[in-house]
Parts: C-alpha cells; sequence; structure tokens
C-alpha cells in the first residue's frame, strides 16, 4: 500500500497535530463532522477535486431547482456548496487552532447532506502547517512557518484554488464572478465570528483576521473584492459582532409567503437595513422577543 493510501486509511483516531485539531473542531460543532480519512463507503463523499466536474455540479443544480423552484437561487445555493469545499477543510483549521491543513483536493473529500449542503469533512492526510510556538512543532509531518501572516498567506492561496470550481459552475449557471468570491469572503468573515463566538475568543482579533484573508484573497484575485462588513451589536451581555454579508443568498426567494417584517431574509443580509437588523439581532442575543 502506497503513503497516500496509508493516509486516505488513517483511523478516525489517529494521533496527530490535524487530529487533534480534527477532535477539537468536532467539539465546538455539532452542525458538521470532520474525520481523519476518507472512509471507504463513498456514498455521499465527494473529494474535492471533483468540483471541477461540471457533469456532477449540473445533476446537482437540477435537483435544487427541484426543490427551490427559482433557478438562479438554486445557482446560488450551489455556490455557497462549492465555496464550503475549501472554507470548511482549510480555513476552519486555521481559524480554530491556527493549523493549516497540507493536503490537496485530490486526498480531502466532503460528505453532502441529502438536503445539498456539506456536514463533514475528511483528511486523507495528516501533513499540517503550525507557528513557531505550537507544541506540535518539530513533530513528522510538521511545517512550521514564521509567523501568523505566512500561515494566512498559505491559507489565502489554497483558498483560491476554488477558481476551477467556479469556472465549472459558471458552465452549468452563469452566476457573476464577483458574487462567487464575495461568498467566499462572505463565508471566512462569518465563519471567523461564529468559531471566535463558540470559543469566548476576542471578536475584534477574528475580525482583523478575517480582513487580513480578505486582502490576500484580493492580492491574488482582483475578483475578490465583495467582501462583507463588520456589525457590531450592543446587548445586556456587552457587545457582540455579526458580519453583514457582501452577497445575498436569495433564500428570501424561495419563501411562498414573505411576510409583512420581512422575516424571510436573513438578519445579515445586505439588502436590508441596519435599521431593521439591530432589534432582531438583540432579540437573538437576549433570547426573547424584540419589541
Amino acid at each position: 500500500m502506497s503513503a497516500t493510501q496509508q493516509a486516505e486509511h488513517l483511523p478516525a483516531d489517529t494521533t496527530s497535530p490535524l487530529a487533534e485539531t480534527v477532535e477539537r473542531i468536532n467539539a465546538l460543532n455539532t452542525y458538521r463532522t470532520y474525520r481523519m480519512g476518507i472512509p471507504d463507503d463513498t456514498e455521499g463523499w465527494v473529494r474535492l477535486s471533483r468540483f471541477a466536474d461540471a457533469g456532477m455540479l449540473s445533476t446537482w443544480f437540477e435537483a435544487l431547482v427541484g426543490q427551490l423552484d427559482d433557478r438562479h437561487a438554486a445557482a446560488v445555493a450551489l455556490g455557497r456548496t462549492v465555496v464550503s469545499t475549501v472554507v470548511l477543510p482549510w480555513a476552519f483549521p486555521v481559524l480554530v487552532e491556527s493549523r493549516f491543513p497540507l493536503g490537496s483536493a485530490d486526498d480531502t473529500a466532503v460528505h453532502r447532506h441529502a438536503q445539498g449542503w456539506i456536514d463533514a469533512v475528511a483528511y486523507g492526510y495528516e501533513r499540517v502547517a503550525v507557528l513557531p510556538d505550537d507544541p506540535a512543532a518539530g513533530w513528522s509531518d510538521v511545517e512550521v512557518v514564521p509567523d501568523r501572516e505566512a500561515l494566512l498567506d498559505a491559507l489565502a492561496e489554497k483558498l483560491v484554488e476554488v477558481e476551477p470550481f467556479f469556472a465549472a459552475l459558471r458552465s452549468v449557471y452563469r452566476l457573476g464572478w464577483a458574487v462567487l468570491w464575495g461568498e467566499l469572503a462572505d463565508q471566512v468573515g462569518t465563519a471567523a465570528l461564529w468559531l471566535a463566538r463558540l470559543m469566548n475568543r476576542n471578536r475584534w482579533a477574528a475580525w482583523r483576521d478575517a480582513e487580513m484573508i480578505f486582502d490576500r484573497l484580493q492580492i491574488r484575485q482582483a475578483q475578490a473584492r465583495v467582501r462583507p462588513r463588520v456589525f457590531p451589536v450592543a446587548w445586556s451581555g456587552g457587545e457582540e459582532l455579526f458580519a453583514v454579508r457582501g452577497t445575498c443568498c436569495l433564500n428570501y426567494r424561495t419563501v411562498k409567503e414573505p411576510t409583512p417584517e420581512g422575516k424571510e431574509y436573513c438578519t445579515t443580509c445586505p439588502l436590508r437595513s441596519d435599521t431593521w437588523r439591530m432589534p432582531l439581532l438583540q432579540e437573538q442575543l437576549e433570547g426573547k422577543p424584540a419589541t
């Protein structure tokens, strides 16, 4: 068995820096599952390199059209799925533990939920990059980068590898490049604040990380100019930060009976005003209805 084949069949409890990070992400996030080793049972599992296959995306797109009855909303939804195939495997470990997986699209896989979203990530390798003060520095299969700026550079380089996936999606339905790159920035910004909230870390520091990633993406890809903006919300527990999206998910278009108060819109929708979203986010934080 080759080294690659061995890595792909790593047991889920393999002890390594990346396996440790996988366990910590799983402890934080019950919405998705991370694991070491790509399962033999490939039902629902897709290697990232397959997202450059327009045929596969076309099949998924038509299924979404059937669910949403809106071709443009279906394309945007599929775009979210495609973006998450790079944000979940590469950005989450960096944002959670400053560890960057050193694999490729061929030896990383995601699992697609029956409703179309990505609900699991699998790594077929153990290689990882860390900062000099990481306890794993010096371990085998560990590369040490000089500082956080270098770590974020490596992450940005990996994230822009999503471009062939975008090209495949655009051959199925012609979404604008700015929309797709904007979705990437939106997911990074939202994830940075959400994970900081789960870990009780400084939100402004998390947002600065997100902004550094946005800047690095735009240096590497000029069309990556749409980005979310930070939105501070004061509540009884202090201050919380949210990311108002730069792109719209279009979920409101799939609601059959819109409400006068606009409940079909996300609270961080760019189409809605800050005056509208503020009481809703305060209500969410306080756990009681806004008046």
